[in-house]
């Protein structure tokens, strides 16, 4: 998915339904990223995550994603990459 998107490096990326963060280390590895915010409902998922990406720059929040807590327009692109199935 993200090799077909083809991002160019330098977005800001909202990764909407991260789990434990997946994708988002996907985002990191590949797609040279100025930031990333994570948002998952989960209590446990994000805090797999968080220990994941302790020394990385991953913004991690709980939440719901029909009430994203972010500005409008913060994002280059949002994904939900792990949710739809």
């Amino acid at each position: 998915f993200l090799d077909w998107l083809a991002p160019r490096p330098g977005l800001a990326w909202a990764d909407i339904g991260a789990g434990n963060g997946a994708f988002t280390e996907l985002l990191l590895a590949k797609s040279a990223p100025s930031s990333v915010s994570a948002i998952d409902p989960s209590d446990a998922q994000i805090a797999t995550a968080r220990q994941k990406f302790a020394a990385k720059p991953v913004e991690l929040s709980i939440g719901d994603a029909m009430a994203l807590p972010y500005d409008s327009n913060r994002f280059d692109a949002a994904v939900m990459a792990l949710v739809l199935f």
